[in-house]
């Protein structure tokens, strides 16, 4: 008969991950080395962190766990991509220079 530890193993095998308290989590990892382990989406280092409920990092899309450098790089880079798309997307350079002839006429 299978006890607790093989059951959560066999739930994290069909993506169910459950909260566990410390001592569950040095239990089960004993028997099954970094089994309950987030990963980062990136580049498959251990996150250090809790998971989907807690504290782990997740994009404005849903994509994730990120690890902490994975996550500041793409910040970086979505920074640098949306700068990028105001400097030459034509809508939003009209729009900016409206913006700005509109807080010239109201200056006070």
């Amino acid at each position: 008969m299978d006890d607790w530890i093989d059951k959560i193993r066999e739930e994290r095998a069909q993506g169910i991950n459950r909260a566990l308290l410390p001592s569950a989590h040095n239990a089960v990892n004993a028997r099954y080395p970094g089994i309950t382990w987030e990963y980062c989406f990136k580049c498959g280092e251990p996150t250090g962190r809790a998971g989907a409920g807690e504290d782990s990092l997740y994009d404005e899309q849903g994509q994730g766990p990120y690890c902490e450098s994975c996550c500041d790089a793409k910040a970086e880079n979505d920074v640098e991509q949306a700068r990028e798309y105001r400097r030459t997307n034509p809508i939003e350079a009209e729009r900016r220079a409206r913006l700005a002839d509109w807080f010239r006429r109201n200056e006070p």
